[in-house]
């Protein structure tokens, strides 16, 4: 086996000393250049057409200022989202006209309360002093107008700081005397 093997190195080792003689350069030259020209005028136009228009993404700054862009759009859509959502919840929480109405948000959690307050704790006499369904939204109805009517005095008193010290005063000193 090792007799073998050591023809088999000798061989390869002469194999690789010796250098393929060629005969006509010039004409393996010339075949070689010959086929590499066949094989540009091989391409597709479409290839071409391809190249063409999608060239550039090989060009390392337009696509780094393309990636920019990008990150520029979505942030200014990201902005604009969080603007549209701030507006939508500030006009949920405003006045909006129903008929001759102005309701708000609270009109029916103050429906709610009182009739909770009707039905709950403090007992009233059924004959004597009971309020009905229309008499609570009679209310409700007043109070709406009187939300719209005085709007605009609230508004005053809550951007005056010392008309608004001037104004809870009056009301605790009303609300005390009334009771």
């Amino acid at each position: 086996m090792k007799t073998e093997y050591s023809k088999y190195e000798r061989v390869l080792k002469l194999l690789k000393e010796g250098k393929p003689e060629f005969r006509d350069i010039e004409i393996v030259t010339e075949r070689i250049m010959r086929q590499i020209k066949e094989e540009k005028s091989r391409i597709d136009p479409i290839e071409t057409i391809i190249e063409f228009l999608f060239g550039w993404i090989y060009i390392g700054w337009v696509r780094k200022s393309l990636v920019v862009a990008v990150i520029s759009i979505i942030l200014l859509f990201g902005y604009q989202q969080v603007l549209i959502l701030k507006k939508v919840n500030e006009l949920s929480g405003q006045r909006i006209q129903d008929g001759n109405l102005f309701m708000t948000k609270a009109r029916y959690e103050i429906s709610d309360k009182i009739r909770v307050f009707r039905f709950s704790g403090r007992k009233l006499e059924k004959k004597d002093k009971s309020v009905s369904r229309k008499e609570i939204d009679e209310m409700i109805k007043s109070i709406n107008l009187l939300q719209i009517k005085y709007k605009d005095v609230i508004k005053l008193i809550e951007d005056d700081p010392e008309l608004k010290e001037y104004v809870e005063s009056r009301m605790k000193e009303l609300g005390g005397n009334k009771n």
